[in-house]
């Protein structure tokens, strides 16, 4: 019934879509929300959160559900190279020497 979802095109498909839907999702989160005025005292902050309700409880959700797109692209991007078996397996010996100094 749903085959196509099992091909590889179509999940090359959807992860491209997926990261081009997430930046757009960040971009308009970051448009609807224009930010609340400079220097602005605790009564301006309190009425322009009252008036700007709806434009910051969807930028809210937008900024959050972006970046899980944008993830689960990347993830994509490294199951199509097949480099699932490396994800995670360094050693700390293969690590460069200038990290041993962070510790």
């Amino acid at each position: 019934m749903f085959t196509w979802l099992t091909s590889a095109r179509a999940f090359r498909v959807l992860a491209a879509a997926g990261a081009i839907g997430g930046n757009l999702m960040l971009i308009v989160s970051f448009l609807i929300n224009t930010g609340p005025p400079t220097n602005a005292t605790r009564e301006q902050l309190i009425e322009f959160g009252n008036q700007h309700f709806a434009a910051i409880v969807w930028g809210a959700w937008l900024q959050a559900g972006g970046p899980v797109f944008i993830i689960a692209f990347a993830l994509a991007v490294v199951v199509l190279a097949g480099a699932t078996s490396r994800l995670g397996a360094g050693s700390p010996s293969s690590a460069p020497a200038s990290w041993s100094r962070c510790a």
